[in-house]
């Protein structure tokens, strides 16, 4: 669970992403920046990209 960083509300983030994304907070409506674990951007240098260079070759 990721909490506002201004208010300390919890955020509710549904984002499958790999890149870093602005949330809205509902309560105090600041804009906080998910950033997905190092691991979750590994992944797709990793293993997504090569996998769909080779769907498409």
């Amino acid at each position: 669970m990721h909490n506002c960083t201004q208010c300390g509300a919890p955020l509710d983030i549904s984002i499958y992403s790999f890149r870093a994304k602005n949330v809205k907070c509902d309560s105090c409506e600041s804009v906080n920046t998910y950033k997905p674990d190092d691991r979750i951007v590994a992944l797709e240098s990793w293993v997504l990209t090569p996998l769909a260079k080779e769907y498409y070759l």
